[in-house]
């Protein structure tokens, strides 16, 4: 199963067209809103141990909107030893993250990728 989260209305449509002519409408959920909105949800507001859901996160900011705070609070739905993909600038360090381990940084020429993991 699959949960995505996209703000863009017209990507969000996209998004479900390409599912549906691929088969795959019936394995995801498609929640068109902010991650703050989704993260403000009161059926994410549970106690950590119910939060951890997720073996992989793939959070993909705009640039200017990457939030540390943000990141900290979508890390707290992975499972332990689960995995936080986070797309940023290559012009910006690897985002700082108390609660996970950055495992890994790659660069590819204007954007960059760091793997953070759950280690409990």
């Amino acid at each position: 199963m699959v949960e995505a989260i996209e703000a863009n209305r017209t990507v969000a449509r996209t998004i479900e067209e390409n599912a549906r002519s691929l088969g795959l409408d019936w394995s995801y959920v498609l929640n068109v809103m902010t991650a703050e909105t989704w993260l403000a949800q009161p059926n994410n507001q549970l106690s950590p141990e119910q939060l951890q859901r997720y073996d992989l996160i793939v959070a993909d900011p705009p640039y200017s909107k990457l939030d540390p705070e943000v990141l900290e609070r979508l890390g707290r739905f992975l499972k332990p030893y689960g995995v936080m993909a986070v797309s940023h600038s290559s012009k910006r360090p690897s985002p700082v993250l108390e609660s996970l381990v950055l495992a890994q940084a790659k660069q590819y020429g204007d954007s960059a990728l760091s793997f953070y993991r759950r280690d409990t």
